[in-house]
């Protein structure tokens, strides 16, 4: 956890902010033993409110700032304990001899397919279809920003926070997932400038990668574990928050909206894109937006419904200051293995807080 992050970004207790509303500091608690004199690893922050004092834990340099601390390392169990001193060559027998559809190749696939899109195969790396074609499309319909730092929401293998530091150099720009595993990845490659992941090339069957990050590693970027429907910021701290292809993964797309709306500054700007892809593991129905109900007016279409919860639509969540400032459809591909790739059709969107009179900034830089 980067001291620069934590002084500035000034993270509150998410319980204490999802149960009441209150919007209380976390405090450094323990620290590395012998690593005081060099600023020290943080290993846990603390809510100091009485009737909280909640502890988050703070695992291989990534603060876990969810509500339910006890569920997140249950649930996250096998991926905080995992072993990283494993040869290629070794940790493919061990794959070989495990369930394929157990944990380990569960996260084993899906970092292959993430950062396939994130960081590329090493052998066609062209960015039609990646996340960066998408990120680099949004961005380049994004107008000016105020001051402020980057919130990049679902993170995942962090390629995308990557890229918004070197595009907006300069800010602040914190990577959130919920996923350790992912998250680990990203981390690593900051720390060491070169990003390492597993490539899936058939059944498991995987491919050692390791590739320079394209800026080295980047001073002004940090990831944090967290939930974006309990984000733990005050409100008002965003100048941008991005969140490619999340609404569709998330217990409640309403919540991470409302969530978005409140972290944004007058003038902000969120960059929003989702296939749509509706799963009841991730959504309930009853939380999509669209995906059903086709006897309604707008025929489940999800983009008309998510138009329509924006401030200026027919039926606006109470409260909601984004406003819909463009969209187009962009092609994204999720690469399965060697063979195989999902091609989904990814509705991207730039949604703006109206300004004040005295908000100002930069322009977004796009090279």
């Amino acid at each position: 956890m980067k001291a620069a992050h934590f002084k500035n970004l000034r993270p509150v207790c998410p319980r204490c902010r999802r149960e009441s509303g209150a919007l209380i500091a976390l405090e450094v608690v323990h620290v590395s033993p012998g690593a005081e004199s060099a600023g020290g690893r943080k290993e846990i922050l603390a809510c100091p409110a009485h009737g909280c004092r909640q502890e988050y834990p703070v695992i291989d340099g990534m603060p876990v700032l969810v509500p339910d601390v006890r569920g997140w390392v249950q649930a996250n169990e096998r991926d905080i304990l995992a072993r990283r001193d494993l040869s290629d060559e070794l940790g493919s027998l061990l794959g070989d001899c495990l369930d394929p559809a157990g944990p380990h190749n569960v996260t084993r696939h899906n970092v292959s397919a993430y950062a396939a899109s994130h960081y590329g195969t090493g052998t066609d790396d062209t960015e039609q279809g990646t996340v960066h074609g998408l990120l680099r499309a949004a961005m380049a319909m994004a107008g000016p920003l105020p001051p402020g730092p980057v919130l990049d929401l679902g993170c995942a293998v962090g390629g995308t926070s990557f890229h918004l530091a070197g595009a907006l150099e300069g800010r602040l720009v914190l990577g959130m997932d919920m996923g350790f595993g992912l998250l680990r990845v990203a981390h690593e490659a900051l720390e060491t400038g070169e990003v390492v992941y597993d490539l899936r090339m058939n059944g498991l069957v995987y491919r050692r990668c390791r590739r320079p990050l394209w800026q080295g590693p980047a001073g002004p970027v940090d990831f944090w574990v967290g939930d974006a429907s309990a984000l733990p910021f005050a409100p008002g701290g965003f100048a941008m928050v991005c969140a490619l292809n999340l609404l569709d993964c998330v217990h409640s797309p309403v919540e991470v909206l409302q969530q978005i709306d409140a972290a944004l500054v007058p003038g902000g700007v969120c960059l929003l894109a989702m296939p749509f892809d509706w799963s009841v593991s991730a959504t309930p129905v009853e939380g999509w937006i669209g995906g059903h109900s086709r006897r309604a007016g707008d025929g489940g279409c999800p983009v008309t419904r998510l138009r329509a919860i924006l401030a200026d639509g027919d039926w606006p969540l109470p409260g909601m200051r984004l406003r819909l400032a463009g969209a187009q459809t962009v092609p994204w591909a999720v690469r399965l293995h060697d063979r195989a790739e999902m091609l989904y059709q990814s509705e991207l969107m730039v949604l703006s807080v109206p300004a004040g009179p005295s908000d100002g900034g930069g322009a977004v830089d796009v090279a």
